[in-house]
């Protein structure tokens, strides 16, 4: 089997890393570090990096199993985390380096671990003391320190990537393993796995988001096994935050948390969602203080007393000391605590708490709604509001404009949160709660604090809707609605007004607008004295994102990661995704048949249409002898070619401006052993031979492939742009990426710069100038996706399309990018949600969306063989005046 210049990587196959679950944590910058990042330009790439790691998200695992409807979730396999109550035995260890030797004795690394620490330090003193005072004495974490071991080499001869750390790491272990050391013990729960490793190392710490930074992470696509146990999860961070130092277990502590499972509450990017939050006043923030009754709750630590209707007097003890809290919401989080909710409680400047800037009552607004798969779906980062906000009882709303929490935002005696107050207790979609808590006062002895909550009839009403928003003059256009109610007496109102003097009094209507402009709609539902309201817009207009999507016919079989080329006489050959049997579609009758066999299946299919008309398809598979080959439509016939000199699939292949063809990027191997393959390989189809032209170092998955006006080349992936000259069959390093970039969206646009988006699996959208090498940053995207489509249309603009964003299913949603003004506007979505599909530009304006994956029929994701076209519609008649016109 062919091998050349390869790396042993994490991938799936094709885009599965960047459908990944959440499984890693990471340490929050510093205000320094932020005011810098904002100065220099760098904080929203550096946030996108930061997003890369997911720790932003709650542990699906914690996620499903708190409440008493835990039973009824699906408890994910992944990522595994550390129980929250017993003593679990968590290994740490200590790595040196030739040039950066230990400063802290080992012995007093371990008391500030698991002993009882440095008392000056309180309530940071040591790791066992902080955990076991947050969960009421239910998680006595024990546990052992080994090391130092101090490398043989210098730190910067450590590969700053996870498969460096993964090596050290393995460097250590194997050197305690012949030791005798027993690694066993750390498998708590005996499934096979260390439950938690800690990684503490020496020297300087570099920026947020970076390789020297704190945070925690999983051991990826490895193997290695000492004792019969493999490596989990694991936290890595600095011996002392300004080295060299003592250690301090403040940071550890923070990246405990997060293997209990809980996010990062702190806000990485200001540009996506509300600012906001938690203000800095939580351990899972600033590392300010305990973790907060929320959290408590999901780890089991706390159960809160719940009402959801009358008028109650609560009386409430810190927590610092009782596990005690409350849930006010009307409906019923009673049965359901996976819903939005206001959640109470006391605390005090004691404990885990000595250092907060006041006490009394924190009032906390939680939205723990979750999507199909069990996970929150909402975060503190990323989504339209917060996962959980503290209420500023003082209504400054400093928190919102990007400062921290303060003494003012305590309740306290005579405070009022009601319907009216400010901040009020209104719902996230703006609905009036009719929770009014008033009459805060002390009551008795020992700090608890009494309140009257008042929550009216309880009566919960919830209504949705969705509409396109675009619409084609005369076509209808479907409202979508919902409505449910909760602790509700009576029948709900309902209706839609449509902005044009239209109205329905339908939960759910279609409705066609006559002239093209912008229309807003509404709707609204009342019941009892609970009231709920929508509204939006619909662009009605006559050029591309007011096109339509329409069904055509089917292929014979279902297909995904394959390719479609247009040939020379119009008709779409699709070949790959698994399957031996191409097929072609002819445009003029809309009907599909079947092209002549390949000699190799091709799971992951590359194809370009060469300059004499012919086809070229390449892409390995595992086990069989050819990876590419030729198509001649002339004769309906395939011809093996020369092959690559590395085997590869989820690569990327473009025909260069000369008529050869460039294949960048890829993997090779048999999952979950997996291998980057670096080497850059052009065709010639006058020889029919692939060259190595060069290596590119790292991972790139399905690499951004495009042709600049000047005939070059760029390759974009990990973390640089790379430039291909084809007349002198030289590769240059044109720009670096501030983040990891993997599968990204490359378009060169009219004007001759090219469109990037797709970074670290987020929003943000980059222009880069090939001319003078400088970089604009565009508006975001309007939704995260990956494995999805780009094509640049006859007016400029850029349509993407499909794609997974994270959720339960292939997304539907479809945007434009226009490079006028760097914005992002919605378009019309497809008839089926699809992933690893293709996308086909007719020349007569049309796009075809040929195959792809999605579970429309099922829970698990497979291949369809759907076809769909992106069509500009024909109005209907409209009859006026009695006359029938067009």
């Amino acid at each position: 089997m062919k091998r050349y210049n390869t790396r042993t990587c994490l991938i799936t196959t094709t885009v599965l890393i960047l459908a990944a679950s959440s499984a890693f944590a990471l340490e929050p910058p510093t205000a320094e570090q932020l005011e810098r990042y904002t100065l220099d330009g760098s904080l929203a790439e550096r946030a996108q990096a930061a997003r890369a790691y997911g720790n932003h998200r709650m542990s699906p695992q914690l996620a499903a199993r708190f409440g008493p409807t835990a039973t009824t979730k699906a408890l994910p396999d992944e990522p595994k985390v550390l129980p929250a109550d017993g003593s679990p035995n968590v290994l740490t260890l200590l790595i040196a380096f030739a040039d950066m030797p230990g400063y802290t004795d080992s012995a007093v690394v371990n008391d500030r671990i698991f002993g009882d620490g440095e008392p000056t330090a309180f309530p940071l003193e040591s790791l066992a003391s902080f955990y076991s005072r947050a969960s009421y004495g239910q998680l006595e974490i024990a546990g052992t320190v080994l090391g130092w071991y101090t490398t043989a080499y210098p730190r910067e001869d450590v590969e700053e990537s996870y498969i460096g750390r993964q090596a050290l790491i393995k460097e250590v272990m194997t050197h305690y393993d012949t030791e005798g050391h027993d690694f066993s013990q750390y498998d708590n729960d005996g499934d096979g796995t260390i439950d938690y490793l800690a990684i503490i190392w020496t020297g300087a710490h570099g920026e947020w988001a970076e390789f020297w930074w704190g945070y925690q992470t999983r051991f990826w696509n490895d193997p290695f096994t000492v004792d019969g146990v493999q490596i989990g999860t694991y936290s890595w961070q600095w011996e002392n935050y300004t080295w060299p130092g003592e250690f301090s277990p403040d940071v550890l502590i923070h990246e405990t948390g997060h293997a209990l499972g809980l996010p990062d509450y702190y806000d990485y990017d200001n540009a996506i969602g509300p600012r906001g939050g938690v203000g800095g006043m939580d351990q899972m923030d600033g590392n300010w203080g305990d973790h907060n009754a929320f959290s408590k709750w999901v780890l089991g630590w706390l159960e809160p007393r719940i009402f959801n209707q009358d008028l109650h007097d609560v009386v409430l003890s810190p927590t610092d000391e009782v596990p005690d809290a409350a849930v006010f919401m009307h409906g019923d989080p009673i049965t359901d605590p996976y819903a939005e909710y206001y959640m109470v409680q006391v605390r005090r400047q004691a404990g885990n708490d000595v250092g907060l800037p006041n006490q009394g009552l924190l009032i906390w607004h939680i939205d723990a709604r979750t999507d199909g798969s069990g996970n929150f779906l909402y975060d503190n980062s990323y989504t339209e509001h917060k996962l959980i906000r503290l209420m500023e009882a003082d209504g400054l709303e400093e928190i919102e404009q990007g400062g921290r929490a303060d003494a003012g935002d305590f309740y306290s005696v005579g405070d009022v949160f009601d319907t009216h107050s400010f901040p009020s207790s209104l719902r996230y979609d703006g609905v009036p709660t009719n929770l009014a808590i008033s009459n805060i006062s002390l009551s008795g002895p020992a700090d608890d604090m009494l309140v009257t909550a008042d929550l009216g009839s309880g009566c919960a009403l919830w209504c949705d809707a969705s509409v396109s928003p675009n619409a084609w003059p005369g076509l209808p256009v479907t409202f979508n609605g919902s409505l449910d109610t909760a602790n509700c007496d009576g029948t709900p109102s309902y209706g839609w007004v449509f902005g044009d003097g239209g109205s329905s009094g339908d939960t759910s209507a279609t409705h066609a607008y006559v002239s093209t402009g912008i229309y807003d709609w509404n709707v609204t539902a009342a019941v009892e004295d609970a009231t709920c309201a929508h509204q939006g817009s619909v662009v009605v207009c006559t050029d591309f994102p007011c096109w339509q999507w329409a069904p055509t016919e089917s292929m014979a079989a279902p297909r995904s990661q394959h390719a479609a080329v247009e040939l020379e006489d119009g008709r779409i050959l699709v070949v790959g995704g698994t399957t031996e049997t191409p097929e072609l579609f002819d445009l003029q009758t809309a009907t599909w048949s079947q092209a002549a066999a390949t000699n190799s299946s091709y799971s992951s299919a590359e194809a370009v249409r060469l300059g004499d008309g012919r086809v070229l398809v390449v892409g390995s598979n595992v086990g069989q002898d050819f990876d590419s080959e030729i198509y001649d439509p002339a004769t309906d016939s395939w011809a093996v070619t020369g092959q690559l000199n590395h085997d590869r699939f989820s690569h990327s292949a473009i025909t260069l401006a000369d008529g050869r063809v460039l294949v960048a990027g890829g993997v090779w191997g048999e999952y979950p052993q997996l291998e980057a393959v670096e080497t850059v390989e052009v065709f010639d189809p006058a020889s029919e031979s692939w060259t190595v032209i060069d290596t590119l170092d790292g991972m790139r998955i399905q690499p951004g492939l495009a042709n600049l006006l000047d005939g070059t080349t760029v390759i974009v992936g990990a973390r640089s742009v790379t430039r291909f000259d084809p007349i002198s069959d030289v590769l240059q390093r044109a720009a670096s990426l501030a983040a990891e970039w993997q599968q990204p969206l490359t378009v060169t646009l009219d004007d001759g710069r090219v469109l990037m988006a797709g970074i670290a699996n987020g929003p943000m959208t980059l222009l880069w100038n090939p001319t003078d090498g400088r970089w604009k940053i565009a508006d975001n995207a309007l939704a995260i996706r990956s494995d999805w489509t780009a094509t640049k249309l006859a007016n400029g603009l850029v349509l993407v399309a499909g794609g997974y964003g994270g959720g339960d299913s292939a997304l539907r949603t479809t945007e434009f990018f226009d490079p006028e003004d760097y914005s992002w506007r919605a378009g019309s979505a497809l008839v089926h949600g699809r992933m690893s599909h293709t996308a086909t530009l007719l020349e007569d304006g049309r796009l075809l969306m040929i195959g792809g994956r999605n579970n429309e029929d099922g829970p698990y994701f497979v291949s369809t063989e759907t076809v769909e076209s992106l069509t500009r519609p024909t109005s209907p008649p409209r009859n006026i005046g009695g006359r029938i016109t067009p």
